[in-house]
């Protein structure tokens, strides 16, 4: 219950920001953003081959449009851990979509198994990624989640003196609305100051 209460919340957030008109957008070609380890405020994946990066505006009903950003944050967690999570859109005339990547209980550079009970929400904050497709209004049919068998995030860079984390992710994203349906989530880079 408390799960589906948090995904209406980010989902009713995610249709106030948008009201844009992109019918009138170009598809563009997006470029991979480079792996970089310097504090960009990058991230960019394939997906099925197609490339995602932070791209587009958002635009609210009764305000004005805004370039869509990277945000990282970054916590104690457990223990005294770090914590961090990564949100960012895309939007052009063809998609909508929202990305959250998490990392819970950072213990340096290394590999990040993503949990087996990842939910794509903020709190509890375990280990995965998630992409949203803000296209529909059905939640049912909008949230694809990264599989504990086959995803992974790297860090290749945790410099907590400069505040900055890199890294790579990989992996299958499965659709919550159809469970056997997966889509690969390909060459995942990140680089964030937070």
């Amino acid at each position: 219950m408390k799960l589906l209460s948090t995904l209406t919340a980010f989902l009713g957030i995610c249709l106030l920001l948008g009201g844009c008109d992109r019918s009138k957008t170009p598809e563009p070609g997006l470029p991979l953003p480079a792996a970089t380890a310097v504090g960009a405020n990058t991230l960019g994946f394939q997906i099925n081959g197609r490339v995602w990066t932070t791209h587009g505006q958002t635009c609210v009903f009764s305000g004005p449009c805004r370039d869509n950003m990277l945000s990282a944050r970054v916590d104690r967690g457990p223990g005294g851990l770090y914590r961090l999570l990564v949100t960012t859109r895309l939007t052009t005339a063809q998609h909508a979509e929202d990305f959250l990547l998490q990392v819970d209980s950072i213990r340096g550079p290394g590999s990040y198994r993503c949990s087996p009970h990842f939910t794509g929400t903020v709190r509890p904050v375990p280990t995965g990624f998630a992409l949203q497709d803000n296209r529909t209004t059905d939640a049912a049919h909008q949230l694809a989640l990264s599989t504990a068998a086959t995803s992974r995030i790297v860090l290749t860079q945790v410099d907590t003196v400069r505040r900055i984390i890199a890294g790579t992710f990989e992996g299958q994203l499965r659709q919550t609305w159809t469970p056997y349906v997966t889509n690969e989530l390909t060459q995942g880079r990140f680089d964030v100051h937070y």
